[in-house]
């Protein structure tokens, strides 16, 4: 049990924001870092970055970051379907045709 302590303290001391995102750069006048999304529960928590913000003295810039995996494991998921329910209603066309 002894043994367990350090380890859950230490993943405590992780689980901080600055551990995933980094601490903010400062080039100057300039300021960018991390904006992300995260969650948890007990000792299993995710993370994710969704935009990196730059400050300076002309404004705020927001870019975003795209996940390209998602996009395309998304953009193969709904060509499935479209392929699936077209096929489904390609059949009960056919069906229908032969019945009448």
């Amino acid at each position: 049990m002894e043994e367990l302590l350090p380890q859950i303290a230490s993943t405590r001391e992780n689980a901080r924001v600055r551990a995933v995102f980094g601490e903010p750069i400062r080039q100057g006048d300039r300021v960018q870092g991390g904006f992300g999304l995260g969650f948890g529960r007990g000792k299993m928590f995710r993370a994710r970055p969704v935009a990196v913000i730059g400050i300076s003295p002309g404004g705020v810039r927001i870019r975003p970051i795209v996940d390209l995996t998602r996009l395309l494991l998304a953009s193969m998921l709904l060509v499935a379907l479209v392929v699936f329910w077209g096929n489904v209603t390609a059949r009960a066309l056919l069906r229908r045709g032969r019945s009448a």
